[in-house]
């Protein structure tokens, strides 16, 4: 979103005394070769009367969209969703393609990508999740952040029936380890290995978020059509919701469960998926196990019975490191990088051979190396260990992210952002650079100059602890970097100001940036109210 901020310029006077004042509690000159002497000479740019004729490469977007926290890292996640993916980059950035028409990409529209967009305020995330039209990310300070339909409260918001197309933070839920999305409803589970639960999950509407009742000690969860399933960190497995084919495992056929149950036979697993009327668990040692539907084959038992009401293991399957469950097929990976697949075949989800269904598991040709799996609802998404992305399967809605809608009988490589090279997780999102975009259009060079942009950050306004936390969180700067001075913020009035100064160091092309931040609160006469961030030293020359 644009945003212009019509506050007055600042003045060569005021710019000057704050950075002749900064150097009182840290240094602030730049440690390059050019040295200023004087406030003017950082001004008398050549083919540049003021820095303040700036101010109009700064109306790209939000300022702090500028400066990415640096030095964050993370665990590469993919996840499919019903007809959309998202993938999560080792920098905490979210990435989203195919179907949006219910804001499940979380860009702002509804409009369907092919190829992959960021989705928009997002930053330090460690986890993303999937259902079937929306969408979860876990951030490291283990909030919860949802977009896409909400027709079932699955968004957590308390009120249903409307679509949200930008990510919000799910309230009145925080400490999350693991989320989990099932076609309408989602599970959170908290780092006290409780679980807790919003939307339609089998049995009732609840846009309210709530503990799943008689359930401790999980460390794991997993989330299906109706139902959701739980691993305890002594091997068991529990499930509750939906029950209409076996896809609890309790060896009933009651329609559902309003409180968890224990799936029978069943131990020493390690890992849980859910699918849309079915479950698969891994067992420590390297066999699989499936309940629930099986008219597709997705149970990969070998038989063509309609249910199994209790575990039964998959055949021929064997070494498995990870599973995954998409709508009526089944997915595993071996720990030798090999994927290996069953259930409905009619759009070559699984390897795009003739079989309509596939009862036991095959493995999928000229793919290897693959470290991660996820099944959607009618297509699958493998990471490989260069973190480049594959995808087949089912394509209407651009879900296999290769600029087309066509169906996939092999898996292909997902394109980069606007179709330009290969979508890779392990690189960094670039970094917003505006003004190397404005110069690189002009008849300039730069190595470091000074530019100043003039708002009032109304989040930083309450006190000098939430202004701290705000540079900490959202700035990138380290809490010993933040010095302030002058009167205190709870008596600032006419002719009282505070400072705090604050710095940090990006990289960026092998160049150091020293950033510096001088925000200033109170009047001091001037009758306004102003916070200064010195963005970047650049120093221009003319060619």
């Amino acid at each position: 979103m644009e945003q212009k901020f019509p506050f007055p310029k600042i003045s060569k006077f005021v710019l000057a005394l704050l950075l002749l004042m900064s150097p009182l509690m840290i240094s602030v000159q730049p440690a390059f070769a050019t040295e200023y002497s004087d406030i003017n000479d950082i001004f008398e740019f050549e083919g540049v009367e003021q820095a303040n004729e700036l101010d109009e490469i700064f109306e790209l977007g939000e300022i702090r969209d500028l400066i990415p926290t640096s030095g964050f890292v993370t665990e590469p996640i993919i996840a499919a969703g019903g007809r959309h993916n998202v993938a999560l980059k080792s920098d905490g950035s979210v990435w989203v393609w195919g179907n949006n028409q219910l804001g499940q990409l979380g860009d702002g529209t509804r409009n369907t990508h092919l190829v992959p967009v960021q989705v928009q305020n997002l930053r330090n995330m460690v986890s993303v999740s999937a259902g079937m039209n929306h969408t979860v990310a876990l951030r490291d300070d283990g909030t919860v952040w949802a977009w896409g339909e909400n027709f079932s409260n699955q968004l957590g918001s308390g009120e249903g029936g409307y679509v949200r197309s930008i990510p919000d933070q799910v309230q009145n839920i925080n400490n999350v380890v693991s989320i989990a999305t099932g076609s309408t409803h989602t599970v959170a589970l908290k780092d006290d290995g409780t679980v807790w639960s919003w939307g339609f999950h089998g049995t009732s509407h609840s846009g309210l978020i709530h503990q799943v009742q008689n359930l401790s000690n999980v460390t794991a969860v997993a989330a299906g059509g109706r139902h959701s399933v739980a691993l305890k960190s002594d091997g068991t497995v529990w499930a509750w919701g939906a029950n209409l084919s076996g896809q609890l495992g309790d060896g009933t056929t009651s329609p559902h469960q309003y409180f968890p149950v224990q799936v029978q036979n069943l131990n020493n697993i390690i890992s849980i998926a859910a699918g849309q009327g079915h479950s698969v668990a891994l067992k420590s040692d390297g066999t699989v196990w499936t309940w629930g539907g099986n008219p597709c084959g997705q149970l990969g038992d070998g038989t063509t019975s309609p249910y199994q009401y209790l575990p039964v293991q998959v055949q021929n399957l064997n070494n498995i490191a990870a599973i995954a469950a998409g709508s009526t097929h089944t997915v595993a990976l071996r720990n030798d990088g090999t994927v290996w697949a069953w259930g409905i075949n009619g759009s070559c989800i699984l390897d795009g051979t003739v079989y309509r269904y596939q009862h036991t598991p095959i493995q999928l040709e000229n793919l290897s190396n693959i470290v991660s799996i996820s099944a959607g609802w009618s297509h699958t998404i493998a990471l490989r260990s260069d973190e480049t992305v594959w995808a087949w399967g089912y394509n209407w809605a651009g879900q296999l992210g290769d600029s087309t809608t066509i169906d996939r009988f092999t898996p292909m490589r997902v394109l980069g952002p606007n179709g330009v090279g290969y979508l890779n997780l392990g690189e960094s999102a670039p970094l917003i650079d505006p003004i190397a975009n404005y110069f690189a259009e002009s008849s300039y060079t730069y190595n470091h100059a000074l530019a100043t942009r003039a708002a009032v950050l109304s989040s930083l306004a309450d006190n000098q602890e939430a202004l701290e936390s705000e540079l900490i969180e959202n700035w990138g700067v380290p809490a010993n970097n933040i010095h302030s001075a002058g009167d205190p913020l709870s008596t600032l009035d006419v002719h009282r100001v505070h400072y705090t100064f604050a710095t940090r160091q990006i990289e960026r092309n092998g160049d150091t940036y020293n950033l510096i931040f001088v925000i200033v609160r109170g009047t001091a006469g001037l009758e306004w109210l102003i916070s200064i961030q010195v963005i970047q030293f650049l120093r221009m020359a003319n060619l």
